[in-house]
Protein backbone atom coordinates (compact mmCIF):
# COMPACT_ATOMS: atom_id res chain seq x y z
CA UNK A 1 0.00 0.00 0.00
CA UNK A 2 2.41 2.21 0.97
CA UNK A 3 4.56 1.61 -2.33
CA UNK A 4 0.84 2.31 -4.25
CA UNK A 5 1.08 5.91 -2.40
CA UNK A 6 4.57 6.88 -3.35
CA UNK A 7 3.86 5.87 -7.07
CA UNK A 8 0.23 7.84 -7.14
CA UNK A 9 2.27 10.83 -5.72
CA UNK A 10 5.00 10.60 -8.19
CA UNK A 11 3.02 10.63 -10.64
CA UNK A 12 0.57 13.53 -9.48
CA UNK A 13 4.20 15.57 -9.12
CA UNK A 14 4.97 15.20 -12.46
CA UNK A 15 1.69 15.91 -13.82
CA UNK A 16 2.08 19.41 -12.05
CA UNK A 17 5.26 19.77 -13.50
CA UNK A 18 4.56 18.83 -16.94
CA UNK A 19 1.59 22.06 -16.52
CA UNK A 20 4.11 24.71 -15.63
CA UNK A 21 6.32 23.18 -18.66
CA UNK A 22 3.51 23.97 -20.97
CA UNK A 23 2.53 27.16 -19.82
CA UNK A 24 6.48 28.94 -19.74
CA UNK A 25 8.30 27.11 -22.36
CA UNK A 26 9.02 28.50 -25.43
CA UNK A 27 12.56 27.42 -27.86
CA UNK A 28 14.98 30.27 -29.02
CA UNK A 29 14.32 28.98 -32.46
CA UNK A 30 10.56 30.14 -32.64
CA UNK A 31 9.02 26.86 -31.94
CA UNK A 32 6.20 26.32 -29.16
CA UNK A 33 6.68 22.90 -27.38
CA UNK A 34 3.59 21.37 -26.38
CA UNK A 35 4.35 18.57 -23.72
CA UNK A 36 1.81 15.44 -22.64
CA UNK A 37 1.90 13.17 -19.30
CA UNK A 38 -0.06 10.16 -19.67
CA UNK A 39 -0.12 7.22 -16.84
CA UNK A 40 0.43 3.55 -18.20
CA UNK A 41 -1.89 1.98 -16.02
CA UNK A 42 1.35 0.71 -13.41
CA UNK A 43 2.22 3.93 -11.81
CA UNK A 44 4.65 5.17 -14.06
CA UNK A 45 3.72 7.90 -16.28
CA UNK A 46 5.02 8.11 -20.14
CA UNK A 47 5.62 12.00 -21.87
CA UNK A 48 5.05 12.72 -25.39
CA UNK A 49 6.20 15.91 -27.38
CA UNK A 50 5.16 17.88 -30.99
CA UNK A 51 6.53 21.63 -32.11
CA UNK A 52 4.11 23.35 -33.94
CA UNK A 53 6.38 26.18 -35.63
CA UNK A 54 5.80 29.76 -34.84
CA UNK A 55 6.26 32.21 -37.85
CA UNK A 56 8.67 35.18 -37.35
CA UNK A 57 9.27 38.06 -39.16
CA UNK A 58 13.32 38.16 -40.23
CA UNK A 59 12.43 41.49 -42.50
CA UNK A 60 14.54 42.31 -45.46
CA UNK A 61 14.04 41.13 -48.77
CA UNK A 62 12.66 37.60 -50.17
CA UNK A 63 15.37 35.02 -51.44
CA UNK A 64 13.19 35.06 -54.96
CA UNK A 65 14.10 38.73 -55.19
CA UNK A 66 16.65 39.92 -56.89
CA UNK A 67 19.50 42.51 -55.59
CA UNK A 68 18.51 45.82 -56.03
CA UNK A 69 21.93 47.02 -56.64
CA UNK A 70 22.23 44.27 -60.29
CA UNK A 71 21.87 46.84 -63.14
CA UNK A 72 18.89 45.23 -65.90
CA UNK A 73 20.65 43.94 -69.29
CA UNK A 74 20.31 46.76 -71.97
CA UNK A 75 20.47 46.21 -75.91
CA UNK A 76 24.57 47.60 -75.56
CA UNK A 77 24.54 43.86 -74.08
CA UNK A 78 23.13 42.11 -76.24
CA UNK A 79 25.25 38.69 -77.01
CA UNK A 80 23.79 38.30 -80.43
CA UNK A 81 24.44 41.37 -82.04
CA UNK A 82 26.79 41.08 -84.55
CA UNK A 83 26.47 44.92 -85.85
CA UNK A 84 25.00 45.88 -89.11
CA UNK A 85 25.30 46.15 -92.49
CA UNK A 86 23.95 46.99 -96.31
CA UNK A 87 22.90 44.25 -98.63
CA UNK A 88 21.94 45.84 -102.19
CA UNK A 89 21.00 44.13 -105.62
CA UNK A 90 23.08 45.51 -109.03
CA UNK A 91 21.91 47.35 -111.37
CA UNK A 92 18.80 48.34 -109.72
CA UNK A 93 16.56 48.55 -112.50
CA UNK A 94 17.19 47.33 -116.18
CA UNK A 95 14.87 46.62 -119.17
CA UNK A 96 15.31 43.26 -121.66
CA UNK A 97 13.81 41.36 -124.21
CA UNK A 98 11.89 38.82 -123.63
CA UNK A 99 14.14 35.46 -124.57
CA UNK A 100 17.08 37.35 -122.90
CA UNK A 101 19.03 36.35 -119.69
CA UNK A 102 19.11 38.97 -116.84
CA UNK A 103 21.86 38.93 -114.43
CA UNK A 104 21.44 40.77 -110.80
CA UNK A 105 24.57 40.76 -108.41
CA UNK A 106 23.94 40.36 -104.76
CA UNK A 107 26.54 43.09 -102.54
CA UNK A 108 27.66 43.56 -99.10
CA UNK A 109 28.24 46.96 -97.66
CA UNK A 110 30.04 48.52 -94.27
CA UNK A 111 30.32 44.63 -93.03
CA UNK A 112 32.69 43.34 -90.66
CA UNK A 113 33.99 39.56 -89.50
CA UNK A 114 31.16 38.47 -92.28
CA UNK A 115 30.79 34.66 -91.69
CA UNK A 116 27.81 33.42 -93.30
CA UNK A 117 24.41 34.53 -95.34
CA UNK A 118 20.98 32.60 -96.22
CA UNK A 119 19.61 34.43 -99.43
CA UNK A 120 15.62 34.31 -99.62
CA UNK A 121 15.25 35.65 -102.90
CA UNK A 122 11.63 36.52 -104.11
CA UNK A 123 10.31 37.36 -108.03
CA UNK A 124 7.46 37.06 -109.96
CA UNK A 125 7.97 32.96 -111.60
CA UNK A 126 5.46 34.24 -114.56
CA UNK A 127 8.09 37.30 -115.73
CA UNK A 128 11.41 35.48 -114.72
CA UNK A 129 12.71 31.81 -114.58
CA UNK A 130 15.79 31.49 -111.80
CA UNK A 131 18.10 29.75 -113.58
CA UNK A 132 21.24 29.31 -110.81
CA UNK A 133 23.36 31.63 -109.08
CA UNK A 134 27.39 32.17 -109.27
CA UNK A 135 29.58 32.72 -106.37
CA UNK A 136 31.18 36.00 -106.28
CA UNK A 137 34.23 35.18 -103.92
CA UNK A 138 33.85 38.06 -101.27
CA UNK A 139 32.96 35.44 -97.95
CA UNK A 140 35.91 33.24 -98.45
CA UNK A 141 37.88 36.85 -99.54
CA UNK A 142 40.38 36.66 -95.93
CA UNK A 143 40.97 32.79 -96.33
CA UNK A 144 38.29 31.04 -94.23
CA UNK A 145 36.90 27.76 -96.07
CA UNK A 146 33.23 27.69 -97.44
CA UNK A 147 30.62 25.48 -96.97
CA UNK A 148 27.49 26.06 -99.44
CA UNK A 149 24.27 24.33 -99.80
CA UNK A 150 21.96 23.43 -102.81
CA UNK A 151 19.72 26.21 -103.71
CA UNK A 152 16.39 25.31 -103.16
CA UNK A 153 13.06 26.95 -103.45
CA UNK A 154 10.81 27.87 -100.56
CA UNK A 155 7.79 28.16 -102.99
CA UNK A 156 7.12 29.50 -106.14
CA UNK A 157 8.91 32.60 -106.93
CA UNK A 158 11.10 32.02 -103.72
CA UNK A 159 14.56 30.58 -103.61
CA UNK A 160 17.05 30.12 -100.93
CA UNK A 161 20.96 30.25 -101.15
CA UNK A 162 22.67 29.31 -98.06
CA UNK A 163 27.00 29.78 -97.59
CA UNK A 164 28.98 29.61 -94.20
CA UNK A 165 32.85 29.65 -93.39
CA UNK A 166 35.02 27.38 -90.97
CA UNK A 167 38.23 29.04 -89.90
CA UNK A 168 40.35 29.05 -86.86
CA UNK A 169 39.77 32.51 -85.79
CA UNK A 170 36.55 33.61 -85.25
CA UNK A 171 37.50 37.44 -85.86
CA UNK A 172 39.00 36.92 -89.10
CA UNK A 173 36.24 37.15 -91.83
CA UNK A 174 35.92 39.52 -94.93
CA UNK A 175 35.31 44.03 -93.67
CA UNK A 176 34.08 46.65 -95.63
CA UNK A 177 32.19 45.80 -99.08
CA UNK A 178 31.97 42.80 -101.90
CA UNK A 179 29.88 40.75 -104.34
CA UNK A 180 28.33 37.90 -102.51
CA UNK A 181 26.58 36.40 -105.25
CA UNK A 182 25.50 36.73 -108.90
CA UNK A 183 21.62 35.61 -109.56
CA UNK A 184 20.73 34.35 -112.95
CA UNK A 185 17.83 34.28 -114.24
CA UNK A 186 15.83 33.60 -117.68
CA UNK A 187 12.89 35.54 -119.48
CA UNK A 188 9.92 33.84 -122.00
CA UNK A 189 7.11 36.82 -122.15
CA UNK A 190 6.79 41.08 -122.00
CA UNK A 191 6.28 41.65 -117.78
CA UNK A 192 7.64 43.04 -115.46
CA UNK A 193 9.15 41.86 -111.79
CA UNK A 194 10.57 43.47 -108.67
CA UNK A 195 13.66 40.88 -107.40
CA UNK A 196 14.01 41.25 -103.89
CA UNK A 197 15.29 39.88 -100.68
CA UNK A 198 12.75 38.53 -98.28
CA UNK A 199 12.83 40.00 -94.11
CA UNK A 200 13.77 36.54 -93.59
CA UNK A 201 17.47 36.88 -95.10
CA UNK A 202 20.13 36.97 -92.57
CA UNK A 203 23.65 37.67 -92.29
CA UNK A 204 25.92 36.33 -90.01
CA UNK A 205 29.48 37.45 -88.30
CA UNK A 206 31.88 34.65 -87.85
CA UNK A 207 30.85 34.07 -84.00
CA UNK A 208 27.43 33.12 -85.50
CA UNK A 209 26.07 36.56 -84.20
CA UNK A 210 22.99 37.89 -86.46
CA UNK A 211 24.18 41.06 -88.59
CA UNK A 212 21.34 43.28 -89.11
CA UNK A 213 21.00 44.28 -92.54
CA UNK A 214 19.41 47.81 -94.51
CA UNK A 215 18.33 45.79 -97.60
CA UNK A 216 17.48 47.25 -101.33
CA UNK A 217 15.62 45.33 -104.35
CA UNK A 218 15.92 45.71 -107.86
CA UNK A 219 13.26 45.95 -110.77
CA UNK A 220 13.46 43.74 -113.51
CA UNK A 221 11.66 44.73 -117.17
CA UNK A 222 11.01 42.74 -119.73
CA UNK A 223 9.43 43.48 -123.28
CA UNK A 224 8.93 42.24 -126.85
CA UNK A 225 7.16 39.06 -126.92
CA UNK A 226 3.98 38.14 -125.86
CA UNK A 227 2.66 39.37 -122.59
CA UNK A 228 2.91 36.75 -119.40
Amino acid sequence: MKSGWVRGFVAVLMLALGAAAFGACSDSDGEQVTATTSDSGDGASQTSGSSTPVSTDLGGASPTEQPADVPAPTSEDDPTDGGSAVLRMDPISQTMTAGDEIEIDVWLDEVGAFGAFNLIVGFDPKVLTFEGWDDRGFLTSSGRSQVCQPESFVEAGVVMISCSTIGIDESVGPEGSGQIAELDFKTSCAGSSVVELAQTTAIYSTSGDAISTDQASAQATVSGGEAC
